[in-house]
């Protein structure tokens, strides 16, 4: 496994320590892990469309994943995931790009709260949509009426 455990300062070309710091207030997240392949990842994602790709999320605490209601084995905690939106760019688009990024294993897409979570999980892929606060696996009827046919 590729990781990088850092301290401060920029960690990539567009990407700084301060993006996947937990915010949850309650930490002191001075080090933490992010995997290279979702740095890689979020580069090419600003790369393709020449934005600014913003991490809402990106590394959690573990009383943050439980708050969450996600348990101490989220990909989160693991430094492999983030929930992103991209500056001037549709979630529906974004969603759609991820999805030709094979290293991207874990894809959500959640409009209430306004961002596509991505993640380089080992296991198999799984892509949802998350509505009323569940994880729905996507299906074609899900893909068409939220616009990612």
């Amino acid at each position: 496994m590729c990781y990088y455990i850092f301290t401060l300062g920029d960690i990539s070309q567009h990407f700084n320590k301060k993006d996947f710091l937990c915010r949850c207030g309650q930490c002191d997240s001075e080090y933490y892990r992010i995997h290279l392949g979702l740095l890689g990842a979020l580069e090419a994602i600003g790369g393709n469309f020449r934005r600014t790709v913003n991490v809402l999320a990106g590394y959690l605490c573990e009383k943050e994943v439980v708050r969450r209601g996600s348990g101490v084995k989220s990909v989160h905690r693991q430094g492999r995931a983030a929930h992103i939106r991209v500056d001037g760019v549709k979630l529906q688009d974004v969603y759609k790009f991820v999805e030709t990024l094979s290293e991207l294993r874990g894809i959500g897409l959640d409009m209430e709260q306004g961002y596509v979570h991505v993640d380089t999980r080992r296991e198999d892929r799984s892509l949802w949509v998350k509505e009323g606060g569940r994880h729905i696996p996507l299906t074609d009827d899900l893909r068409s009426r939220h616009g990612l046919a």
